[in-house]
């Protein structure tokens, strides 16, 4: 059984990198690979960002991309677009290494502050709860990720 903890931050993966909730079963599997790496999110976050379903919602990820893709993160992410600072930001940070184009969507939903943390923990809420009614089971089942009651 995967902590709620990691099943959560899984969530928030998914809605940062997919801009969806999570499936039971890949959420158990993340959430797991989560717990078993103390939860230390580097090849989890970057198999998240690499992903096929990733690339498609951004493309590719280069200094020339760079704001476009943070447009876009904002734009699904809080459904406005982002300040200039902020926007700022996070190109010198993915310019400078310390974003990556695997890691930038999971640090923008983290940097959160004020009405945007509010639309994270909101769609967070909806997202676990979507996720658990698919699964017919509540994340603190021992049985979670592996139901198909919806």
């Amino acid at each position: 059984m995967a902590s709620v903890q990691s099943l959560i931050t899984v969530q928030q993966l998914y809605i940062a990198y997919y801009q969806r909730p999570g499936d039971p079963a890949g959420m158990l599997f993340w959430a797991t690979q989560l717990d078993a790496n103390g939860g230390d999110l580097g090849d989890i976050d970057d198999s998240f960002g690499s992903s096929p379903e990733s690339m498609e919602l951004y493309g590719p990820i280069n200094s020339a991309t760079i704001g476009s893709v943070i447009d876009a993160i904002y734009l699904a992410l809080f459904n406005r677009a982002p300040d200039a600072a902020g926007k700022q930001f996070y190109i010198d940070g993915f310019n400078n290494g310390t974003f990556t184009a695997t890691s930038i969507a999971y640090n923008v939903l983290v940097g959160a502050q004020n009405e945007d943390a509010v639309a994270v923990e909101d769609k967070t809420l909806v997202a676990n709860r979507f996720t658990q009614i698919v699964d017919g089971r509540g994340f603190l089942n021992p049985l979670f990720g592996t139901g198909v009651e919806f």
